[in-house]
């Protein structure tokens, strides 16, 4: 049975020396816009050759994404996209949430009180700010998480929330970050660091 071709939408070439990366976030914005609707084939030869990649990367990527869940394997058709929707996004941020709160509570004590002053110094800057610069704030808000699982003292777990880092990253590339969200959770985060 003769497949249909697949239409990959919107794919650019992805530069050396970050293909994995690229690849995992052009697929993941391609799936959350919709343009790889849920049960549609991810043909890897056809991405590849959009991606003007070798289908090694591509392959990585798709692993990646189903480990995430949002491509799945099955038996005779390869890699398909999975739904995604509110409901999907609802759980993703819980269970971010989950990582977090646990990485948090084991960041306890063991992250350096001067990398915790420089954040606190930046948030207290963004705080002032009558309107939010959005980029420095999406910033700082990466830097603190990011701390956070580097001295959560798990590696499991550290690796665990950069892989969801990758995909909330996506689904800020796709529904952008609004000021009066990235607002409040500069203030959630001001109370994290003082309690740190």
């Amino acid at each position: 049975m003769a497949s249909t071709p697949t239409t990959l939408p919107n794919l650019q070439p992805v530069g050396h020396g970050t293909y994995r990366t690229a690849v995992n976030r052009q697929i993941l914005a391609l799936i959350l816009r919709g343009q790889f609707p849920a049960g549609q084939r991810l043909i890897l030869n056809d991405l590849a050759q959009e991606l003007e990649l070798s289908i090694t990367p591509v392959r990585e990527a798709m692993l990646d994404l189903a480990a995430l869940g949002m491509v799945e394997f099955r038996p005779n058709r390869g890699a398909v996209a999975r739904a995604f929707g509110a409901p999907q996004l609802a759980d993703l941020y819980d269970f971010r949430r989950i990582l977090e709160v646990e990485a948090t509570r084991k960041a306890c004590q063991r992250i350096p009180t001067d990398a915790l002053r420089d954040i606190l110094a930046k948030l207290e800057t963004l705080a002032n700010y009558a309107e939010l610069p959005t980029d420095q704030a999406l910033e700082v808000d990466h830097q603190l998480h990011d701390l956070i699982a580097q001295h959560c003292g798990s590696q499991r777990l550290h690796e665990e929330i950069k892989r969801y880092d990758l995909l909330m990253q996506a689904v800020h590339d796709v529904i952008g970050n609004h000021d009066h969200i990235q607002s409040r959770a500069n203030e959630e985060h001001l109370v994290i660091v003082h309690a740190l």
